[in-house]
């Protein structure tokens, strides 16, 4: 009964949008910009996609890491690789000791891995007093998993240390962000120096554009916004503050070949450089028929191709691929636009299955919620 009462509202909103100006020749030609094809990616290894925690893009390859807690307190990855062509399959397994953990896992080139390693056990050389101890090391791994070097992490309060941050930078260095603040180390693990910024940070992630470039996204309680600053970590160099235009919190901020960042959020895929005063819309999740307010795990191999996982219509987890069409090969149709400052997921079924099935007729939606800002959320 309550999908009949759906149908019947839906159906008088599409007369109603097609009986009094709804139709829009400028929306028809925009929406065909933003559409994408997805189609379902099967990887041999991988049964339940909930468990995919990473996709990265090296070069010509596609990695597709998952996780697995075991009873022990220990975690498994397993990392699954494939050229773009989905040739020259390999599988990667990286099983920890009891009650530790991989994490910042990433990947050159070259195929090797590198990641943070943290055990924990309890110190009981004192009967009377029972510690537990948390030791971090640096790690270098070959493409089957095996350890390659181990290096030791620790600070100027070893019981207080801990790692925030590691990265593998386009020139052959790795950063490495503690509690005593932000370290380069050489691809052997030896540290080589120490990062002296010219403002300080309390907060926020360090970013790598394609090109090498490093920013720092951080928090700035004066003005109460997110605000992007490129670092040099050899001239400690900070640069002016970026701020995305609408506020940078409303966004998940990926890197990738094309532009500095991709940013995800209200519905659609975006590009940005640094000092933009405008984000460019490339892939719309409706005008491509995409139910699903978002698509997690997002990688980048270009602006016309991405990866990600999402829901399908039965609400199981899927991996996508996503390429852009050539807005010349998509059909021509009445566009209706619908305006609204909300879209609850009901709405947004119903509007991708009409777009699916309707011959002369298309929906385009303009959710005025994505004008917000940091200001202003009205």
């Amino acid at each position: 009964m309550k999908r009949k009462i759906w149908c019947c509202a839906f159906l008088w909103l599409v007369l109603m949008l097609s009986g009094c100006g709804g139709k829009d020749e400028e929306a028809a030609a925009k929406s065909k910009e933003h559409i994408y094809r997805g189609e379902t990616v099967h990887v041999e290894g991988i049964e339940d996609f909930d468990r995919l925690n990473d996709i990265l893009v090296r070069g010509d390859r596609i990695y597709f890491g998952t996780y697995e807690w075991k009873d022990n307190g220990s975690t498994v990855l397993r990392y699954f690789s494939q050229k773009m062509d989905g040739t020259d399959k390999k599988t990667m397994t990286l099983e920890a000791e009891e009650n530790a953990y991989y994490s910042y896992l990433t990947v050159d080139e070259e195929g090797n891995f590198y990641a943070i390693l943290n055990i924990n056990y309890e110190d009981d050389s004192n009967p009377d007093v029972i510690t537990w101890v948390s030791e971090y090391f640096l790690v270098k791994l070959d493409g089957s998993g095996k350890e390659v070097w181990k290096q030791p992490l620790t600070g100027k309060d070893p019981d207080l240390y801990w790692v925030n941050q590691m990265l593998l930078l386009k020139d052959g260095r790795i950063l490495l962000y503690d509690t005593d603040g932000i370290f380069l180390h050489d691809l052997e693990g030896g540290r080589i120096g120490e990062v002296k910024l010219q403002k300080q940070f309390d907060n926020g992630s360090i970013y790598q554009t394609a090109d090498g470039i490093l920013v720092q996204r951080s928090y700035n309680a004066q003005t109460s916004k997110e605000v992007l600053n490129k670092i040099n970590v050899d001239t400690g160099e900070v640069s002016e503050d970026y701020m995305i235009p609408g506020g940078s919190g409303n966004y998940g901020m990926i890197s990738g070949e094309g532009y500095d960042f991709y940013l995800e959020g209200n519905g659609s895929i975006y590009g940005y450089n640094l000092g933009d005063t405008g984000i460019k819309e490339l892939m719309n999740f409706i005008d491509s028929d995409l139910v699903s307010y978002y698509i997690t795990g997002l990688a980048v191999v270009n602006e016309k191709e991405f990866y990600g996982c999402t829901e399908d219509e039965t609400g199981h987890t899927v991996l996508m691929k996503f390429s852009k069409v050539d807005p010349k090969d998509v059909k021509d149709k009445v566009v209706l636009t619908l305006g609204c400052s909300s879209f609850g997921w009901d709405l947004r079924s119903h509007v991708v299955e009409f777009n699916k099935t309707n011959e002369e007729y298309r929906i385009v939606v303009e959710d005025y919620s994505r004008y917000n800002t940091d200001e202003d959320y009205t």
